[in-house]
């Protein structure tokens, strides 16, 4: 089996890291993250919840994400989500006021949204 290595450091951009990092293990390369920070977390530049389900569900339940999160917007971060998962930033109070799109059917999830019907919306 391969052993693949994808070096981290703080600032590094996601696309580019964890793409790499999920085409190698599909490839079945055995494929280890590393931070040459000094430490184990590594900070990116944006926040990133993915869809799908049950996995949604999981990251609405995790406490240390949710405060993270309300952390990251208060603070002004990027924050942002895909398919079913603006429902987690919906039921935390995160979309009030804001442009938001989700997978046709979690809409009532978007509390205080202005919900749009397009593709992808920024705000």
């Amino acid at each position: 089996m391969e052993k693949a290595y994808v070096f981290l450091a703080d600032g590094f951009e996601e696309i580019e890291g964890l793409t790499v990092v999920d085409i190698l293990r599909r490839a079945g390369a055995d494929t280890q993250t590393v931070s040459v920070m000094g430490r184990k977390e590594i900070t990116g530049t944006l926040f990133v919840l993915p869809g799908g389900m049950p996995g949604t569900k999981h990251l609405g339940a995790h406490e240390g994400l949710t405060s993270l999160l309300k952390k990251a917007a208060a603070e002004g971060k990027r924050v942002a989500a895909i398919c079913a998962a603006p429902s987690v930033l919906g039921d935390l109070g995160l979309l009030e006021g804001k442009h938001a799109v989700c997978y046709p059917g979690f809409e009532d999830r978007l509390k205080g949204a202005q919900v749009e019907f397009t593709p992808v919306v920024t705000d």
